[in-house]
C-alpha cells in the first residue's frame, strides 16, 4: 500500500488546506504522483485530450535528455501516459486513489516483464495504457474500460458525454522532478487560473467575463458532505450495495469510501 509524503495528510487536519499532494509508494520507492483538484473547469474534453497526450517536452532540441527521462520514467513509445485529468467527483478519498496508483503500478511492472520475455515474439507489440490512464481504470473499481473511460474520463474518444458546461476535475501527474514540473504541466494544458478557451469561445466577447476555474485544498473536496444524489451515483458506478456501505458504519470512517477502497482492492490481481 502506498505510504504518503508530509505533504499529504493521513488523519490530521493540518493539511486540509494543500492544493497539491505528492503520495510516494513503498514498493515503488522511485514512483511519485502528484494531485490537484481544480472546480469550474470548461472545455473538459480538449483539456483531457492535452493531458494524456502530454509529454513535458517543449524544447526539440533535448531529444536525448528525453529519452533518457521517458526510459527512467516507464513512459511508453510516444512519451505520453504520466498525465491525465478525470471526473473529480468519482473519487472518495485519498486512500482510493493511492490504492488505484499501487495497483496500477504493479500491473504495468507485471506487463513491462511480460514484455521483456516476449521481446523476439513475432506476434507484435501491443500498445499499452499510460500508467496515469491505468490508474484511473483501477480507481475504477472495474475490468470494463470503456464504462470506466465513460464515467470517469472526459477524453473525447470513450470520455463522459459533455453535459455541465463546469466540472471539477482531478489532475495527476506521475514522476515529475519537482513541482515545478507538475506546475508546467498544469500550465501547458490550460488548467492553472482559468483554462484554455476553445476557437469559438475566443470569438465570444462574454468569454471574458466567464468564471475562471479555481484549485480546491484537496482533503476538504474529498471530505465533503455528499449529496443523496451523489451516493447514489457512486453506488451506481461501483456497483454497491446498502448491505456493503452499511458493513463499514461505526469504525470512525467513511461507510461510503471503505466500500470503494474495498471493491478497488479487490477487483484486480497483479
Amino acid at each position: 500500500m502506498p505510504n504518503t509524503c508530509e505533504e499529504t495528510p493521513q488523519t490530521s487536519q493540518e493539511h486540509d488546506d494543500k492544493e497539491m499532494v505528492r503520495l510516494t509508494f513503498d514498493l515503488h520507492p522511485n514512483r511519485t504522483l502528484r494531485l490537484s483538484i481544480h472546480e469550474k473547469v470548461k472545455n473538459v474534453s480538449e483539456l483531457s485530450d492535452r493531458a494524456f497526450s502530454y509529454n513535458g517536452v517543449t524544447d526539440s532540441n533535448n531529444e536525448k535528455d528525453k529519452k533518457e527521462k521517458d526510459e527512467k520514467m516507464h513512459i511508453d513509445e510516444e512519451g505520453c501516459g504520466r498525465f491525465a485529468i478525470m471526473d473529480a467527483k468519482r473519487i472518495t478519498s485519498l486512500t482510493h486513489l493511492a490504492m488505484a496508483a499501487n495497483t496500477a503500478l504493479l500491473r504495468s511492472a507485471r506487463s513491462s516483464n511480460k514484455t521483456t520475455e516476449n521481446n523476439n515474439s513475432s506476434s507484435g507489440t501491443k500498445r499499452k495504457r499510460g500508467i496515469a490512464l491505468e490508474t484511473i481504470v483501477c480507481a475504477g473499481g472495474s475490468s470494463n474500460v470503456g464504462n470506466v473511460l465513460k464515467e470517469f474520463t472526459f477524453s473525447s474518444s470513450g470520455g463522459k458525454e459533455k453535459i455541465a458546461t463546469e466540472e471539477v476535475v482531478m489532475a495527476m501527474g506521475y514522476d515529475c522532478s519537482n513541482d515545478g514540473e507538475y506546475e508546467s504541466f498544469l500550465s501547458d494544458i490550460g488548467l492553472t487560473n482559468s483554462t484554455a478557451a476553445s476557437s469559438e469561445e475566443k470569438e465570444d466577447d462574454n468569454d471574458n467575463h466567464a468564471p475562471k476555474s479555481k484549485r480546491l485544498p484537496i482533503q476538504m473536496y474529498l471530505q465533503r458532505d455528499r449529496t443523496e444524489s451523489d451516493v447514489k451515483d457512486l453506488m451506481r458506478v461501483f456497483k454497491l450495495t446498502k448491505e456493503e456501505i452499511n458493513m463499514g458504519q461505526g469504525l470512525g470512517k467513511s461507510s461510503l469510501d471503505m466500500a470503494v477502497v474495498n471493491r478497488v482492492a479487490t477487483k484486480f490481481t497483479v
